[in-house]
């Protein structure tokens, strides 16, 4: 039963986990994305925007976002600094 009891306490951990950031940095430029359907860039599928948190770089969880290989970035910010640009 002990075993069950820390399974689960494992995975509810990681759930969690999994939550909150898919990424994370120390420092850096951080980064909009614009995701397209194909190399042609011409349907945007997904944007997304990192954020600096604690001194950070995170991706932010989001599951409506549809990550591809196609895929466009500039920078928004600097972290640590003053925010986004």
């Amino acid at each position: 039963m002990k075993l069950s009891r820390l399974a689960l306490a494992v995975v509810a951990l990681a759930a969690v986990a999994a939550g909150g950031a898919a990424t994370a940095q120390s420092s850096g430029l951080y980064y909009h994305y614009t995701y397209y359907s194909d190399a042609s860039k011409t349907v945007v599928v997904g944007q997304i925007s990192e954020r600096c948190t604690n001194g950070y770089i995170v991706m932010p969880y989001a599951p409506e976002v549809v990550f591809t290989d196609h895929y466009d970035r500039y920078a928004i910010g600097n972290c640590p600094g003053l925010g986004d640009w």
